[in-house]
């Protein structure tokens, strides 16, 4: 079990089941990939297959994400805060990924140890956000068209 200190003051920690300061961060791409690769795939057997060289944090009170690295003790690699600008982007210079709670993959798998890998896309990964190859100083979701908005900046 561990504990981080948010920038705004606020204590996080995973100790909970489930966490509501644990996010689950998977690339489009992976995801892709292990469907092509298995498409029975459960939720489980790909999250716990994975070998996360970052941990994901969220705090609850002031939005932020920080990037933590998964060793013990590991470090802050980043922070990134809200943003509420808008940013034209083409869609060919970004990188998919999905973003679920850890409260999210419990509920699914509480609800069927079972469920599909597949159907946990369906059901709750419609909201992609992306980001850029080059700089991951910012972080877009699509609201229309090729119309990009800034959900977070790196700090």
């Amino acid at each position: 079990m561990a504990r981080l200190m948010c920038s705004c003051g606020d204590g996080l920690s995973n100790s909970d089941v489930p966490s509501n300061n644990v996010l689950y961060v998977f690339a489009k791409l992976e995801v892709d990939g292990a469907l092509l690769s298995d498409a029975n795939i459960t939720l489980y057997d790909f999250e716990t297959g994975i070998e996360d060289a970052f941990e994901f944090w969220y705090c609850p009170n002031c939005k932020r994400v920080s990037v933590v690295e998964s060793v013990p003790d590991g470090k802050v690699v980043v922070r990134y805060s809200i943003s509420s600008s808008h940013e034209e982007m083409d869609l060919q210079n970004l990188n998919a990924f999905y973003v679920f709670s850890d409260i999210d993959i419990y509920n699914a798998e509480e609800n069927n140890p079972n469920i599909l890998l597949s159907e946990f896309i369906i059901q709750h990964g419609d909201e992609n956000l992306y980001y850029t190859d080059a700089s991951k100083n910012k972080v877009y979701k699509l609201i229309q068209n090729n119309r990009y908005k800034t959900v977070y900046i790196k700090e």
